[in-house]
């Protein structure tokens, strides 16, 4: 990192902690209070943390969103007419100067104070202090159980050491007269526990047994009339290593941090060529579609580290991987525009 990258580094981190401290503080109070007295009528503890997702994702946003202000607010490569761009130019060294400095720390603070939201108020909201990573095997077959076709196999990873399967399936009118669903779950052609029961979709059910390797799941229809689908997603294996519940809350709050860094790359390529004004409704549209819209890794983080998932996998890099694309891209885009444009 050059001179005048540290320098905006510095400036910027010091800028954003002003600016952002504050009001993600408020947030995270009004979502305490929020989820107190919203308290959700839920059937299962691991259901009722997940309906409390949207109380943690709140300062989560509010502070992504200020960060973002504080760097609109300064720097000059964010419109052609940013407020504090004669300023933030002198302290750099020019206008065409830090510009990976400034953002890299807005990415920075929004990880490490995310870490602390996430901790603090994840383990208030009912968090488990340790993770587990999941895997979500897919069927080697029609992925539905039905009488007349009632096997479905899957395999595993090599080497995947198993406590628990959870499934989700989604059920379909009955067959007949109504009669529960009993699925027996197989790990390499033996029987994990008692069979369990579904009658609707939205149940689930969670099989404990003492941790095995498995390489084949089996699901077996023991009985019933109720037509189980079970899509990708709907049948989750669960390792036995537990994993630091502190750790998972930092991979979470990178992941969290990733609509900042999208929306900051969007608005560092409009500022090249638009005003201030433009550019606030780039970086604040493409925050709320990547947040509240549900586009990207954002929700999932947060229901993640509620549910005591596991986030430094390689499946949460790859799912990762397109919105790092987006915004590394959209940076160079800029610089390009940028460097043509002084030509």
């Amino acid at each position: 990192m050059n001179r005048a990258n540290r320098a905006a580094f510095g400036i910027a981190l010091r800028q954003g902690l002003a600016t952002a401290v504050w009001p993600s503080a408020a947030a995270a109070v009004l979502a305490l209070a929020g989820a107190q007295v919203v308290a959700p009528a839920t059937s299962s503890a691991e259901a009722a943390r997940g309906a409390l997702a949207p109380w943690l994702a709140t300062p989560l946003l509010v502070l992504a969103a200020a960060n973002a202000a504080a760097l609109l607010r300064t720097w000059p490569w964010f419109g052609t007419d940013a407020p504090g761009a004669e300023l933030a130019a002198r302290w750099v060294g020019g206008r065409a100067r830090g510009h990976f400095g400034a953002c890299a720390a807005a990415l920075v603070l929004q990880v490490l104070l995310g870490s602390l939201l996430l901790v603090g108020l994840g383990r208030w909201f009912g968090a488990p202090a340790t993770a587990v990573a999941e895997h979500w095997p897919v069927a080697s077959g029609p992925s539905t159980l039905l009488p007349e076709r009632p096997r479905l196999t899957a395999n595993l990873p090599n080497g995947t050491l198993a406590s628990a399967v959870v499934l989700r399936p989604i059920a379909l009118l009955p067959r007949g007269p109504f009669q529960p669903s009993a699925v027996q779950v197989l790990g390499d052609g033996e029987a994990l526990g008692e069979p369990v029961y579904f009658t609707q979709s939205g149940e689930f059910a969670t099989v404990h047994f003492p941790p095995r390797p498995l390489q084949q799941l089996e699901l077996q229809l023991r009985s019933g009339t109720v037509p189980l689908v079970l899509p990708p997603g709907a049948v989750a294996v669960r390792e036995a290593t537990a994993h630091s519940g502190l750790a998972n809350a930092a991979w979470a709050a990178a992941l969290a941090a990733l609509p900042l860094a999208v929306a900051v790359g969007l608005a560092y390529l409009a500022g090249a060529r638009t005003g201030l004004a433009v550019v606030r409704l780039v970086a604040f549209g493409v925050l709320f579609v990547t947040t509240v819209g549900g586009i990207g890794t954002f929700s999932t983080a947060v229901h993640d580290v509620l549910a005591g998932r596991w986030l430094g996998t390689p499946a949460a890099f790859w799912a990762a991987l397109p919105s790092l694309a987006v915004g590394a891209t959209a940076m160079i885009g800029g610089m390009l525009l940028r460097t043509s444009g002084r030509r």
